[in-house]
């Protein structure tokens, strides 16, 4: 995965993950 996400004031691992479709854990592995 290479895509770029600039993370925002308010945003949650929870939102980033479910605006992306991917899991919490997994956005959390390659964050």
């Amino acid at each position: 995965m290479s895509k770029i996400y600039i993370v925002k004031s308010g945003d949650t691992l929870w939102g980033i993950s479910k605006k992306h479709h991917i899991s919490v854990k997994e956005l959390a592995r390659i964050n």
